[in-house]
């Protein structure tokens, strides 16, 4: 699993079990950059953008920010649904 999927379940225990914001911000941080290594168009960096946006959509949702979560939630669906079948 590249670094990105890890620093990203790494956010989502942070939000879910300890409900550390800060942390979990910080590590969706590293993901985007981590993700952000992967070259363009390649499937995997377009499923760990996809779960990343959802994730940074639940982080909203924890901060009251709902109308950013909706956007970054749309935003992963948006690139789910274009994604080609395996």
């Amino acid at each position: 699993m590249p670094r990105a999927g890890i620093a990203i379940r790494r956010a989502a225990i942070a939000m879910n079990s300890s409900q550390d914001l800060a942390a979990a911000a910080q590590l969706l941080d590293k993901a985007a950059a981590f993700i952000s290594e992967i070259p363009e168009g390649q499937r995997v960096r377009t499923l760990l953008t996809t779960q990343h946006e959802f994730e940074t959509a639940i982080l909203a949702n924890w901060k009251g920010a709902y109308a950013d979560g909706e956007s970054h939630a749309r935003k992963a669906i948006d690139i789910a649904s274009a994604l080609p079948p395996d």
